[in-house]
């Protein structure tokens, strides 16, 4: 469920040639709003097309996506500044285990103090309040955790 009271929630289809006009747009929308111009943005230039869809449960609207889709969209919604460029960029391609499985093919070892975390800062300054994550079995909503942020991953070369 994204925040719909943190922001405005009209005109969510404006263009702007201006950055500094964009970002003060983009910071003037609900969280609610500025996903959908995420997801209008997001990787628009290279042929991405985010998949999600609209729905209701219970009088509250909810957006039902990926959760690759969920976090690429919570790991810079606040990056408003430079929104154009982070819209190019993809941060969740590869899970934890995909990065240790890459750097072992590659001839790394990993250092046993790898680890990958959410970190609560973000979690606590950024996504409560605005976003809340849930997985739907037989209409019913379960809590999901939020997800990774942070990895520490060391590949060591013999």
């Amino acid at each position: 469920m994204l925040n719909k009271e943190d922001g405005i929630n009209e005109d969510v289809g404006s263009e702007f040639t201006d950055r500094h006009q964009l970002s003060e747009y983009l910071q003037s929308l609900s969280t609610y709003s500025r996903f959908l111009c995420f997801a209008k943005d997001f990787r628009h230039k290279e042929g991405y097309q985010l998949k999600y869809e609209r729905i209701s449960l219970g009088n509250q609207d909810y957006i039902k996506l990926s959760l690759k889709d969920a976090t690429e969209y919570l790991s810079r919604k606040d990056y408003t500044d430079n929104w154009q460029s982070e819209m190019h960029e993809t941060f969740c391609f590869w899970d934890f285990e995909e990065w240790k499985n890459h750097l072992k093919e590659v001839g790394f070892h990993i250092h046993p103090d790898s680890k990958a975390f959410a970190n609560d800062w973000i979690i606590d300054n950024r996504w409560k309040g605005k976003a809340s994550l849930f997985t739907l079995q037989n209409d019913t909503l379960i809590p999901h955790p939020y997800p990774e942020t942070t990895m520490f991953l060391i590949g060591v070369k013999e």
